[in-house]
């Protein structure tokens, strides 16, 4: 968990992250498309206080990586420390995902500055295998950390739209059209649990998914949160937190979420996105089959099933 206590007397600029699309080809005897990428990110701590800071405590030095799928291939290339490489060392975490876990040390000192810096390649092939099978989907059951599949008035909303669904694809849809008419966009740090977003009635894409795994998981539809990015060629956005004190800069960049759910009737697991789905397929089938997972341009980071991520915040 970060040490908040350490926010205000640093700057933190997170995100400085830009997203390079450098190439398509088109695999031999074959009619898969590669697409490859570099994501560049650079983070650095401006130490504005009287004491020394361990750069440890703030967890930057843990970077997440991304996933090696069938249509995906993450490349780490190198992480630097001031301009110098670093040794590092692969880890994961407890859902999985790969992580980067720099060892030396990174200690800032009154006045000083620390960068962070690493390129991370990934190769995006596509058509993507979309539904996907995986092994053990009752894995992705239960209420533990983020899931709250034991609050009251999550439990009595499901019930209403599932009684009156023939089956469970139908219940996935009426659960997409009720998020989508009383859930507005918004985006909040930290991030809200489901049943926040349930009284609140807004949430952005990670915690309208989240509401969705949820009440897909009290009625025993394994569901699951996956990350990652989107190529917005052209598109930057500069993010600030803690009063200023917390800084992202993202270029070609979108940082997205959205919900993999395990439909038996469609023999595997499908991208289920609330917010970021093409405009072109109405609702609330265009939160399926307009998912971006299933085009070109969305690179997968980690999958969140065990992780409370939201208390770490």
């Amino acid at each position: 968990m970060r040490d908040r206590r350490r926010i205000p007397e640093v700057l933190l600029i997170a995100l400085l992250i830009t997203l390079i699309f450098i190439t398509t080809s088109q695999a031999r005897k074959s009619i898969r498309v590669e697409r490859v990428y570099i994501v560049r990110s650079e983070i650095t701590i401006i130490n504005e206080g009287k004491n020394t800071i361990n750069a440890h405590d703030l967890e930057v030095d843990v970077i997440p990586l991304f996933l090696n799928l069938t249509h995906q291939v993450s490349i780490l290339r190198n992480i630097e420390v001031n301009g110098t490489r670093t040794k590092y060392t692969l880890i994961r975490d407890a859902d999985g995902n790969p992580l980067a876990l720099i060892k030396d040390k990174l200690i800032v000192r009154p006045k000083r500055r620390l960068t962070i810096a690493y390129e991370i390649e990934v190769h995006e092939l596509y058509p993507k295998e979309y539904p996907s099978r995986g092994s053990n989907p009752e894995r992705y059951l239960g209420g533990d950390g983020i899931w709250q599949t034991n609050e009251k008035e999550l439990i009595e909303l499901a019930d209403r739209l599932y009684n009156s669904s023939s089956s469970p694809y139908e219940y996935l849809l009426r659960a997409i059209s009720w998020i989508k008419a009383h859930v507005f966009y918004r985006g909040r740090i930290p991030p809200r649990y489901p049943i926040e977003v349930l009284r609140e009635g807004m949430g952005d894409c990670d915690e309208q998914a989240l509401l969705l795994g949820t009440l897909c998981r009290i009625k025993g539809i394994p569901a699951f949160l996956q990350v990652g990015a989107l190529y917005t060629p052209g598109r930057s956005m500069t993010t600030t937190a803690y009063n200023g004190r917390w800084i992202s800069i993202t270029d070609n960049i979108g940082w997205h979420a959205w919900c993999m759910v395990y439909m038996t009737s469609k023999n595997g697991w499908i991208p289920v996105d609330l917010t970021a789905y093409s405009r072109n397929i109405p609702l609330p089938y265009a939160a399926i089959e307009g998912a971006p997972l299933l085009t070109k341009g969305t690179l997968v980071m980690g999958n969140i099933s065990s992780v409370d991520y939201i208390s770490e915040v």
